[in-house]
């Protein structure tokens, strides 16, 4: 019984029982497929099939910076970029990895691969400038991170904002570790407005009186301890910043972390004049007329403090301190001519 051209069935006359009915070409091919797909492919629980080959586990840590007084993820509009510093159990230094966060994964993550064990990461961000200096000898207790200042410990104006991260974690080795990294910002930016001043317009107020501070808090170690370290001069940069429509004569600085025993002096001096004008503990101006609860805790989340001091001029031409305030906390008011 000849096919008709083109294949396919007789219209007019059924097909004989046992007799295989003809295909077209194209369900020939799709037929032909699906048997050697059929052979070729193998069902797990006969045995004649290899296992699957198991995705490697690795360890995912998530990076971010919540702990500000937002208490909104920053991590992506102020860390630049992380290095992470990975420790073993025995805690000495496993690896060091660069990670710009432009090159994370979504959600500020980056998946290691490591061998199961205990391990503790070390992250700094935006250490990776001139600003900074890591220095790591292999083990996790001398780790040491300095701020970069001149031979005679003046630090550079306005240098980068620095941020720290302490994790610990647990790896198995068989199943995906997933790991959270909290940063917490490092550095702080002090404004130091000076109302009552005189200057010409195109005088730098760092002419009319000079502001410093002055510290030991330069060096960190791998938890944010402060060991100590030589005396740090902060140098500010002066300017006029806007105070509600007002532009005020100012000095600003970047400075390590302000912690509630630290030993960070405000200092302000006008040339000519031996006596400071101001010579008193950071910490301790800001906590005075501090109202809220657990101020060691807003020291870390606050990262921008403006004091403002009010001063006025004398008749011999030097100035005395009226007032300082803090933020727009209420003024503390001063009747004496050196604050110390």
């Amino acid at each position: 019984m000849p096919l008709p051209a083109g294949g396919g069935i007789y219209p007019d006359k059924p097909w004989p029982i046992g007799v295989i009915m003809p295909f077209t070409l194209n369900k020939i091919v799709a037929f032909t497929c699906a048997v050697s797909l059929l052979l070729h492919s193998c069902i797990r629980d006969d045995g004649d099939c290899p296992d699957p080959v198991p995705e490697e586990p690795v360890v995912v840590l998530r990076l971010y910076y919540m702990h500000n007084m937002e208490q909104v993820d920053r991590f992506g509009e102020e860390v630049a970029h992380t290095s992470l510093y990975i420790f073993d159990g025995d805690e000495q230094l496993h690896s060091v990895t660069e990670l710009p966060t432009a090159q994370l994964e979504d959600g500020n993550t980056v998946a290691l691969g490591l061998p199961a064990g205990g391990y503790t990461v070390v992250a700094w961000g935006n250490t990776h400038t001139d600003d900074y200096e890591v220095t790591c000898e292999g083990t996790l207790r001398e780790m040491t991170t300095s701020m970069a200042s001149d031979a005679d410990g003046t630090v550079p104006v306005h240098p980068g904002h620095m941020f720290h991260a302490l994790a610990q974690f647990d790896h198995d080795g068989v199943t995906t570790t997933y790991a959270d990294v909290p940063m917490v910002k490092n550095t702080n930016r002090v404004d130091v407005l000076i109302y009552g001043l005189e200057p010409d317009p195109q005088q730098d107020p760092g002419d009319i009186v000079t502001v410093s501070i002055q510290g030991t808090n330069g060096v960190y170690g791998y938890d944010r301890s402060l060991p100590g370290s030589d005396p740090l001069k902060y140098k500010p940069e002066y300017g006029y910043i806007d105070d509600d429509g007002e532009q005020v004569p100012a000095a600003s600085f970047v400075v390590q972390r302000i912690v509630e025993d630290g030993d960070l002096m405000l200092s302000s001096v006008q040339p000519g004049y031996l006596e400071p004008m101001i010579n008193k503990s950071l910490p301790e101006l800001i906590k005075e007329n501090y109202t809220g609860s657990d101020f060691a805790d807003y020291l870390d989340r606050e990262d921008h403090f403006t004091v403002r001091i009010a001063m006025e001029k004398m008749k011999d031409g030097s100035y005395v301190v009226v007032s300082i305030q803090i933020n727009n906390w209420a003024p503390i008011i001063y009747d004496n001519i050196s604050v110390g």
